[in-house]
């Protein structure tokens, strides 16, 4: 039967959409990147040296970057060690996901992290391979963890004494340290473990909230230097291995692949350097089995770096060799192949010659340390097979939701599927499947034969099966919609060109380029529509030109000078600008006037006791970081939202992008409500001059919403989403709020042109809405077959995944948006 598209035919569209985007990412991103070996390697020989197991402190500064080693007035101590020669520092690059857990899987175990544990970072889920802890317990010895309970839920019950901290609450700069040095006496006292691991969060959360240009930096590695200095007046004889678990980006945060954060710290006192590769930059997968040689025990099974011969100083000269030996030819062996059997083979020779009393001990150990390398590097470049049968229904399923909401758009028709017409046709794509997974699919993610599994595969084969019924009758029938005039063809073009341009790898990178280009081609197509409008477009497009330099993002101009910093060191601008954004708000909110004015006089407050701007005269009545004026505006504005709900003249969409308006405001820097301020006015004025019911409107609000979202340094790496907005109004980690005001703080723009939209469709059309979401499915479902395309590519983890990511993330939370804008 033909009708109007519905909102639960459109819903359903769309969910079989991001069914089908998240199917595609199980099979491109789950997969372990790396080694596979088992557990036991017999044929492996253990690492023995003659002297007796030294004590061992692991110290874990979170975020310590390389470079900041280089402030050598916040680390006294530290910078006479090395100077004296009684310290060795070698920098590390860490791989990306530069976040928590892979880097300390990484440390432990000294395997190469799969993409996948940017997922399990969120649960630290725990880790069953070997690793340093495990195999000093397997003789007997013992390690003990103060610092982020992280290592808690990865090495569960294998610690004989801990101290955890929780690691997600990153306005805590002070206390979440000083509880692991108020228990670092007793510990050093102590003569019962072999491993004290310590792990110190301040400096990352001081990143996360302020970035590593703060004030707050310097202090906070000073107290790192002075617990260095504790630790080696109490235990002189111990190793003290001081490094990073990733490093940070210049906006603060981490998660990406830039150079800021792979570059990883890392120096170890009680021992000076061996001249082996003094200018080497090192794998941080190195460090496991270089921990492991110095410890007296065997590598980590899984482990896939090389040793760092500069830190093999304590082992004699026999032991150290010994050790190369021994690490090199596990390598090989996990990883054949010419060049590195080659260099092995010159590598025994010499150290047949050294034996002899005829060569040259460093030439044999560089010789075996360059076969590593070459073996290491081999084993970092593996990764297992994509599950390319899950992909490729990801792609299928997707493909037909998108195509249903595309079709259903420009014809404004859809066809009820009949159910017995969908049960004929879903059986058909169930027996197909069923043979696939039989015959050649069986170890895909998609063919699982749990209860579970079969109720989401016949469940989504329904869907697919009568989506595509329905598109076919439409499409048959050929029930365009109205015709495009010329003016049209710009705004729709944008939507074209933003889906082709995923292609590049450099437009991934540097998307917002894509956007503040086409966002004023649709300013210029609303001024075609309404000529008598153009002065206040004119205006519209000379604001946003400022606005691209807000915030520096993408991967190129990351570092580049923007408005953010210009305002660093200038309070009474940085308030004096806060003020006046706030004030358009009582202009863009239409109803409750006064109760607006009161919320932005709350949001101003809120930023003047967290520190942002001045307050004067009230500082001193203030809350600490604002936690109780954010809570003021939560209780007043969420009352003032429940009312305008139950208003018969205020519709439900118009009284959201009032809240949201007002929300992400509080969230936002002091400097980003300005963008928020002309991304409502922008889509007001545009919808208006475009027709609120045309798809054509659809399409250009999610064009502004987009260009809002990297007006406010957003981009697709995960080093940009604002953890520290999370925290807004909160004294501890509550997982589901803090995940709401990231969500609230990082889709700011994009909800608020899709409520924009909905507010002045006022119910009369969905055409728009189809059109909206039409846009946003095309592109990621382009963006799935680009990525399986290019699933070898060099950046496919650096630039291809994050994406991915950030794609699927995208579309999962406008389909819950969707039944509140359509």
């Amino acid at each position: 039967m033909e009708s109007v598209p519905s909102t639960i035919g459109h819903f359903r569209a769309h969910l079989l959409a991001v069914s089908g985007i998240l199917i595609f990412l199980a099979g491109f991103i789950c997969v372990e990147r790396g080694l596979e070996v088992p557990h036991s390697q017999p044929n492996t020989p253990s690492i023995q040296v003659s002297l007796p197991p030294r004590r061992l402190v692991l110290m874990v500064v979170d975020a310590l970057r390389e470079d900041f080693l280089d402030r050598q007035q916040d680390w006294p101590f530290l910078s006479g060690e090395l100077a004296s020669n009684r310290a060795c520092r070698v920098p590390l690059v860490a791989d990306s996901p530069t976040v928590t857990l892979p880097r300390l899987k990484a440390l432990v175990t000294g395997r190469v992290s799969s993409f996948v544990d940017v997922i399990l970072n969120l649960g630290s889920p725990e880790l069953h391979e070997e690793n340093l802890v495990s195999l000093l317990a397997g003789e007997g010895r013992h390690s003990v963890l103060l610092g982020d309970d992280t290592w808690l839920k990865m090495l569960p019950n294998k610690f004989l004494r801990s101290k955890g901290t929780h690691s997600f609450y990153v306005n805590d700069f002070t206390e979440v340290d000083t509880n692991v040095t108020r228990e670092l006496p007793g510990e050093l006292a102590a003569d019962d473990w072999s491993l004290l691991i310590l792990h110190f969060l301040g400096l990352d959360h001081i990143g996360h909230v302020e970035g590593p240009r703060s004030r707050l930096v310097g202090p906070k590695l000073l107290e790192m230097d002075n617990v260095i200095r504790q630790i080696r007046k109490s235990l002189p004889d111990a190793l003290l291995v001081v490094t990073g678990d990733h490093g940070m980006a210049e906006a603060g945060g981490h998660g990406g692949s830039s150079a800021q954060e792979r570059s990883v710290a890392l120096v170890v006192l009680g021992t000076p350097c061996l001249p082996l590769f003094p200018d080497d930059r090192w794998a941080q997968v190195d460090l496991a089995p270089t921990l492991a040689a110095l410890l007296g025990v065997r590598g980590p099974a899984q482990a896939a770096g090389a040793l760092i011969p500069a830190l093999l100083a304590p082992l004699s000269s026999a032991d150290t060799l010994e050790a190369l030996r021994n690490n090199t030819r596990r390598l090989v062996r996990l990883a054949p192949g010419q060049n590195q059997e080659n260099e092995l083979l010159d590598a025994e020779y010499l150290r047949r010659q050294w034996l002899r009393g005829h060569g040259s001990w460093k030439a044999a150990a560089e010789m075996f340390t360059k076969s590593a390398v070459t073996a290491r590097n081999v084993l970092a470049s593996r990764h297992a097979p994509f599950d390319l049968y899950a992909m490729a229904l990801g792609v299928i399923v997707a493909f037909t939701g998108t195509l249903w909401t595309l079709v259903t758009a420009i014809t404004n028709k859809s066809h009820s599927c009949s159910i017995w017409s969908a049960i004929v046709a879903a059986s058909s794509l169930l027996g197909i499947h069923s043979v696939g997974c039989g015959l050649w699919f069986g170890r895909s993610l998609a063919c699982g034969s749990s209860t579970p599994a079969l109720a989401l595969q016949t469940v989504v084969s329904l869907g697919v099966a009568a989506l595509a019924v329905e598109t076919v009758v439409v499409v048959r029938k050929q029930q365009m919609g109205p015709k495009l005039s010329l003016s049209d063809i710009p705004i729709f073009s944008t939507a074209i060109i933003h889906t082709l341009s995923l292609g590049s790898s450099f437009c991934v990178e540097e998307e917002h380029l894509v956007w503040f280009v086409l966002l004023p081609v649709v300013l210029a197509t609303a001024a075609l529509r309404k000529p008598h409008r153009w002065p206040v477009l004119l205006v519209l497009f000379l604001c946003h030109l400022p606005l691209t330099r807000f915030n520096s993002t993408g991967d190129k101009w990351a570092s580049a000078y923007d408005f953010e910093d210009w305002l660093a060191g200038k309070p009474i601008t940085t308030s004096l600008f806060l003020g006046l954004s706030l004030a358009t708000l009582p202009f863009l909110v239409g109803r409750g006037k006064f109760v607006v004015s009161a919320l932005a006089v709350i949001i101003y407050l809120q930023k003047a006791a967290s520190g942002s701007v001045l307050a004067p005269f009230i500082s001193g009545i203030l809350s600490e970081r604002g936690v109780v004026e954010a809570r003021l505006f939560y209780l007043i504005s969420l009352a003032w939202l429940i009312h305008q709900l139950n208003q018969r003249r205020t519709s439900r969409a118009a009284a959201l992008r009032d809240w949201w308006l007002l929300a992400a405001c509080l969230v936002h820097r002091p400097h980003d409500v300005a963008s928020l301020s002309f991304l409502s006015a922008a889509c007001r004025l545009v919808l208006a001059c475009l027709g609120g019911s045309s798809a054509l409107a659809g399409v250009a609000a999610s064009c502004l919403g987009w260009a809002a979202f990297f007006h406010q340094g957003n981009s697709n790496q995960l080093t940009t989403v604002a953890v520290a907005a999370g925290y807004t109004g909160l004294t501890d980690y509550w997982p589901p709020l803090v995940a709401l005001q990231i969500i609230l703080r990082t889709y700011a723009g994009p909800v608020l042109a899709a409520l924009e939209l909905a507010a002045s469709l006022n119910g009369h059309s969905r055409t728009a809405v189809l059109a909206w979401s039409g846009q946003r499915l095309m592109a990621a479902t382009f963006y799935l077959l680009v990525a399986a395309w290019l699933r070898e590519h060099l950046f496919v983890w650096s630039v291809f995944a994050p994406k991915l990511l950030y794609e699927a993330s995208h579309s999962a939370l406008f389909t819950l948006l969707l039944p509140l804008i359509a």
